[in-house]
């Protein structure tokens, strides 16, 4: 049998799932370690990482830190999901967006709104909510007006009899 490199496909999510878990919690050589360890030089550790790290060289964690940590953990998540909004979210569509994805959009950006523009009549809940009023459904916050139900099925009807 010839011996050497051989390309290979690479490994698929579910596979590496299952490497993954039949490795969890196995003791590893030294050899081992020492090759795991050269394969990390290099990478930069996250702040999270760094914090728990530096705690741990600093011996016995006391209680206080324990809640400074989780403290700071709770932080972390709050600036890694205010990062993860908008266009630097891995599942950004830009104007492709889907119907009911956009209004949750504009809801979020604008709030629930709570009195209609045209009649000017107060509700809360389903009985007001964010209109489009050109009809193309993109990200500009200046494209939607708020109206009741009854005012908006009267605007939508208007506009498809302008726009055949």
């Amino acid at each position: 049998m010839p011996t050497g490199v051989y390309p290979r496909k690479p490994f698929s999510e579910e596979t590496i799932e299952k490497i993954r878990r039949s490795n969890f919690g196995k003791k590893r050589s030294e050899e081992t370690r020492k090759k795991i360890s050269e394969g990390h030089k290099g990478l930069k550790p996250s702040l999270e990482t760094r914090l728990r790290m530096s705690l741990a060289h600093k011996g016995k964690v006391p209680q206080a830190s324990i809640e400074a940590l989780r403290r700071n953990h709770e932080a972390m998540r709050g600036i890694y999901q205010l990062w993860q909004r908008g266009e630097r979210h891995y599942n950004w569509k830009g104007n492709r967006v889907k119907y009911r994805s956009l209004h949750t959009w504009v809801e979020k950006r604008l709030g629930k709104p709570s009195r209609c523009e045209f009649c000017g009549r107060e509700a809360t809940g389903r009985q007001i909510n964010w209109a489009n009023k050109s009809g193309q459904y993109t990200r500009d916050l200046s494209d939607w007006i708020r109206l009741c139900v009854p005012c908006h099925t009267r605007y939508d009807k208007l506009r498809r009899n302008k726009n055949p």
